[in-house]
């Protein structure tokens, strides 16, 4: 019975405790059918012996009916009766259903009852601080697993935090700017969730007013000649990259950054992170158009979809070891791919694309660009410095 209880309680818990703690905190004279009795209601049959299963075992019988007289539970149970004619036995009393009439009573039967207290408790204590309203109501049962788990110190800071983003709706700071007394820079990072949620139930917008920080994209001038301020490894914003505009004669673009940074110096030549399929954000940077780009990406479907996704905004991109030759040749690095791309890709080369579908072919495996020989991608890359 436990069991049974605790899974309604699970499921149901948030519901019973918005509908108790709305009313009890605030009376129901709005009319707009927010509150309401906590009517957790659970209705359990109980399977009672069969008269051939008493007449096999009437000790068991007889002990398993005598603990349903007296089942110590507490709270709002009833235990429905019915009396079975049987043959060989006579008429017998035996009980059929049990009901809790109640949350508290399925609490107590679930063992939760503290639990229990605990959110009926912090549910009302937002009412009576925030008012009541629909919004208000559902964000509490969406988040009553945090509300219900959080430290009473960590509960105060979060009333604290909502109340200062509804307070200051268009602060335009960043999420660690949020100045509330005793909220670390990362507390609302933390708890974003729930603080939107909130937020969302007091003023009707899930905007927080914060901005983003800008994505940086990392940047290594490989010709010395070229580096601004003699700055070889930078990380800028999208602006600055656009600006940066310097005159290259190449540029490679490599998709994983523990690639990007062993690259050697090469005249003319400036390597950018490409952070897989963040590669779209290099749209905005006009110079990319107007030369040579080299792309390189792990040979595996993920790879080749943002290689697909480069070429629609760069046509001219050419890619390295993303063909069949280097699958067969390192075949014994591939690894299985977790979840691969799917989906029709159309600015794939004929040779990329019978690599890819060579991936498929061996089971959907991957080679990651980082296992490749050092020394084979600095030639396919043009980069060898013995070139």
């Amino acid at each position: 019975m436990r069991d049974r209880a605790r899974a309604a309680f699970r499921r149901h818990g948030a519901r019973w405790a918005v509908a108790q703690a709305v009313p009890a905190a605030v009376g129901d004279a709005d009319g707009d059918g927010v509150g309401g009795r906590s009517e957790a209601v659970l209705d359990v049959p109980l399977h009672p012996p069969t008269e051939r299963a008493a007449l096999a075992d009437p000790g068991a019988a007889v002990a398993w009916v005598a603990a349903w007289r007296d089942p110590g539970m507490t709270g709002d149970v009833t235990i429905r009766w019915e009396v079975r004619a049987w043959s060989g036995l006579g008429r017998q009393e035996v009980p059929v259903r049990v009901r809790f009439g109640d949350a508290a009573t399925v609490a107590a039967a679930a063992g939760t009852t503290e639990e229990w207290h605990r959110l009926v408790t912090r549910c009302e204590g937002l009412v009576q601080r925030w008012g009541r309203s629909s919004l208000l109501a559902e964000a509490m049962r969406r988040h009553a697993p945090v509300l219900g788990e959080l430290p009473d110190e960590e509960l105060a800071r979060l009333v604290a935090v909502v109340d200062w983003f509804v307070d200051h709706p268009r602060s335009g700071l960043l999420v660690r700017q949020v100045p509330v007394p005793g909220v670390h820079t990362k507390w609302v990072e933390t708890h974003r969730g729930i603080v939107t949620g909130l937020v969302a139930a007091r003023t009707g917008s899930s905007d927080l007013g914060l901005v983003e920080p800008a994505p940086l994209v990392r940047v290594r001038v490989l010709d010395p000649t070229l580096r601004p301020g003699g700055l070889h490894d930078l990380a800028t914003d999208l602006a600055g990259l656009a600006r940066l505009a310097l005159p290259v004669r190449r540029v490679v673009l490599v998709e994983n950054l523990a690639c990007l940074q062993p690259l050697p110096d090469a005249p003319g030549v400036v390597a950018v992170h490409g952070s897989g399929y963040a590669v779209d954000r290099l749209r905005d940077v006009p110079w990319l158009a107007d030369a040579p780009v080299t792309y390189w990406g792990d040979l595996d479907s993920h790879g080749f979809s943002i290689l697909d996704r480069v070429r629609a905004h760069l046509p001219h991109v050419d890619s390295v070891l993303m063909d069949l030759s280097t699958l067969r040749a390192h075949r014994d690095l591939c690894v299985p791919e977790p979840i691969p791309a799917t989906g029709e890709l159309t600015r794939l080369t004929p040779a990329e694309a019978a690599a890819r579908d060579e991936l498929a072919v061996l089971g959907h495996v991957r080679l990651e660009q980082e296992r490749l020989p050092w020394p084979d991608c600095l030639r396919a890359l043009r980069l060898d410095p013995g070139r």
